[in-house]
């Protein structure tokens, strides 16, 4: 899924990366405090948000926390739900996140991660 402008090219504020790691999530809405948290793979991540394949589905602006890891950085961040894609009807969703109120320190890690990405992709081309 892409945003797209009037030449039909997918425009989107920050670089995205083609990721697969595991993520922990669970609603901040969600009352029941000793519910464990989903967890999912991740598709794709950027400064801006990641994507990921979640089995539960969300209201378009809801409040999620992700907790994940990018190689020995532990991460812990809010973010709002931007999009959804039923992907498999009632069981697997598409579900885009864009970060919330990240601290500098949770943008340069993820800054890094993304570059790190993009720099061992252009070693293998």
């Amino acid at each position: 899924m892409g945003l797209l402008d009037g030449t039909g090219m997918e425009k989107r504020r920050y670089i995205r990366v083609s990721s697969h790691f595991p993520i922990k999530y669970y609603s901040v809405e969600d009352t029941d405090a000793a519910r464990a948290p989903y967890e999912a793979m991740s598709d794709n991540i950027s400064i801006g948000g990641i994507m990921f394949f979640a089995e539960t589905q969300y209201r378009i602006n809801e409040t999620l926390r992700l907790e994940f890891k990018l190689g020995t950085i532990e991460l812990s961040i809010f973010g709002r739900i931007a999009w959804l894609d039923e992907i498999e009807a009632g069981k697997i969703y598409n579900t885009g996140v864009e970060f919330q109120n990240l601290s500098q320190q949770q943008k340069d890690d993820l800054g890094t991660f993304v570059n790190s990405m993009i720099k061992d992709r252009q070693m293998r081309s």
